[in-house]
């Protein structure tokens, strides 16, 4: 079936990116400094994160799926927004516009998997679906944030929590309304940036994944007084 090599061929890999400030780093002085990855940012863990942002990512109609327009959204009853990136392999170059008190969260790489409903039952264990985003772990990556290098990216591993994908009525992939597609799971490099300052702000970042998986992203977010 097309759609099922398209999901695990690439696994729907998309490599993105997000980001988290330290305290120390917002009060002030040298770059932002990723949140840690054994933290909660704003009430979450980075696993946790993980599977809303791809939630959010594969589940979107087409005509707003930030794969297709390339932007970013702020999530419905917080104050973070994430990032989109190439679906696959590929090059981005977007543009982000949030209001003053926003963070951010973006995969560096990442990799999902998913149990299709006629998936013999022992391809819908946790055990299984884990097992087929582990090529993820052998990434190389480079990230920096307004010309500052982001120091151990690689670092900043996470394996989500297990989640549900249910798609809607014209999805990216044309499948049928309602479709869903569970044990789903993550695995991936992502950081969690706590607000930035008022103005522009550049965040790049290379990536390339035992997956087969490589991207070249940039992202200039303007942060609106």
């Amino acid at each position: 079936m097309m759609i099922r090599t398209i999901v695990t061929m690439t696994t729907i890999a998309a490599l993105v990116g997000g980001v988290t400030l330290a305290d120390d780093a917002r009060a002030g002085a040298g770059a932002p400094t990723p949140a840690p990855i054994q933290s909660n940012p704003g009430g979450q863990s980075y696993g946790e994160w993980a599977a809303q942002w791809w939630q959010w990512s594969l589940t979107t109609p087409t005509p707003d799926n930030p794969f297709v327009t390339g932007d970013c959204a702020v999530q419905d009853g917080s104050r973070v927004a994430f990032l989109a990136g190439a679906l696959g392999s590929g090059e981005v170059d977007g543009h982000c516009t949030v209001s003053t008190g926003t963070s951010l969260f973006f995969p560096l790489a990442n990799e999902f998997y998913g149990a299709f409903p006629d998936d013999p039952d022992d391809q819908r264990t946790e055990e299984y679906v884990r097992d087929q985003v582990s090529c993820v772990e052998s990434a190389e990556i480079s990230v920096s944030i307004d010309g500052q290098a982001v120091s151990n990216p690689e670092g900043f591993f996470e394996q989500s929590v297990l989640f549900e994908l249910v798609f809607p009525d014209d999805n990216i992939f044309g499948l049928p309304g309602g479709f869903t597609i569970e044990p789903s799971v993550d695995a991936g490099y992502y950081l969690f940036l706590h607000p930035l300052t008022p103005g522009e702000h550049t965040i790049e970042w290379t990536a390339s994944t035992g997956c087969g998986s490589s991207q070249d992203i940039s992202w200039l977010v303007t942060v609106e007084p």
